[in-house]
């Protein structure tokens, strides 16, 4: 699972095999450090509905069928200005080359990579 704790949102993503499975996002700072972990472990076992989301003030989630060899999605790397947020759990932050902000230009340099020409 890719989580980017933005100043404004957070945004969350099932990421498996190349695939997003699923998609999630709420505004930052409305729940606690703590009901979003718990939000995230829901939405990574596919069993959190969009419409809760939207009812406490996010913009809701989706997810996709989830595919049995990923588990429930037990990785997890966070990014953004406000990663500290999920400071407390169990979550990896990514800074290729010592520098979390170039983690997407690292990510979309890989994606690029890896596409059939």
């Amino acid at each position: 699972m890719l989580v980017n704790v933005g100043n404004s949102h957070l945004v969350a993503a099932l990421l498996f095999r190349g695939r997003i499975h699923g998609i999630y996002e709420h505004h930052t700072g409305i729940l606690s450090a703590e009901e979003t972990w718990a939000d995230l472990a829901r939405f990574r076992r596919g069993s959190l509905p969009g419409q809760e989301v939207f009812d406490r003030g996010g913009h809701g989630c989706l997810t996709l069928d989830l595919p049995p060899a990923a588990g429930i999605f037990p990785y997890t790397s966070v990014i953004g200005p406000k990663r500290a947020f999920l400071k407390d759990f169990d979550v990896d932050f990514p800074s290729p080359g010592g520098d979390m902000m170039l983690t997407g230009c690292f990510g979309l340099v890989h994606w690029l990579r890896t596409q059939k020409a």
